[in-house]
């Protein structure tokens, strides 16, 4: 990855934790203290692509060393 801001072209990204949320159809996964990439410009976050989750299967098995807050 660049370590430019692909959104505000800034040249500084901090390693950090963040909330990830994520929604599909009625089902909301929220996971704290996700690694993350944040932009000490804009915000913007970065997160690593094997955190991702898969659109067919929202899991909190996806976030390993995660706290998954809610799971509905």
């Amino acid at each position: 990855m660049s370590s430019n801001c692909q959104f505000c072209g800034h040249a500084h990204l901090t390693p950090t934790t963040t909330r990830y949320i994520h929604q599909q159809s009625d089902a909301l996964l929220i996971v704290e203290e996700v690694p993350c990439l944040r932009c000490d410009y804009c915000g913007e976050e970065y997160f690593d692509g094997s955190l991702c989750v898969s659109d067919s299967s929202p899991k909190p098995g996806n976030f390993a060393g995660t706290k998954c807050n809610a799971c509905i």
